[in-house]
């Protein structure tokens, strides 16, 4: 699996031998990529709530864009 930048996140051992890998090892990977590379990943952070409830959405995805500038770049 590769993480965001073409990092190798994990390697399936297990390939040669048992065949592909599951959908909740696949799962338990793609959330341990994002928690790694979104900042905003734990919304029980005391933080990042103080952060939301006063309105300050800089710190969450899109990171200071409007969603019209976001689809506009796709």
């Amino acid at each position: 699996m590769l993480a965001p930048e073409l990092r190798v996140h994990s390697i399936y051992n297990g390939y040669r031998y048992w065949g592909r890998p599951s959908i909740e090892e696949l799962r338990r990977d793609l959330r341990e990529v994002t928690r790694r590379s979104r900042p905003d990943w734990d919304l029980s952070d005391p933080q990042l709530r103080a952060a939301w409830k006063a309105g300050d959405k800089s710190r969450f995805w899109p990171y200071g864009k409007s969603l019209r500038e976001v689809l506009a770049q796709e």
